[in-house]
């Protein structure tokens, strides 16, 4: 094989070597990436989970009061006749 075959062939799988590393690196980055998407939806999703469930306890909090406040449903239906509702 003459000299410059081989330095042909040295040179490519060089540069084989080095775009298979960079394409390593590149994958790798692209999967860290991927997870630290993952984790922070995953956080996100906790957050408004949390914030629905807050809202709904305040939610059902506000219609107890709501409820409290209007019973007996006969004083206001009734008016002077509200003393029915007492007997």
């Amino acid at each position: 094989m003459c000299k410059i075959k081989v330095i042909i062939y040295v040179c490519r799988d060089a540069e084989l070597s080095g775009l298979r590393a960079e394409i390593h690196e590149a994958l790798g980055n692209r999967n860290m990436s991927d997870e630290q998407f993952k984790n922070g939806t995953l956080d996100e999703l906790s957050n408004l989970k949390a914030a629905l469930q807050l809202e709904r306890e305040e939610r059902i909090a506000e219609d107890d009061e709501i409820v409290q406040v209007r019973w007996p449903p006969c004083m206001y239906a009734f008016g002077d006749v509200s003393s029915l509702c007492r007997n």
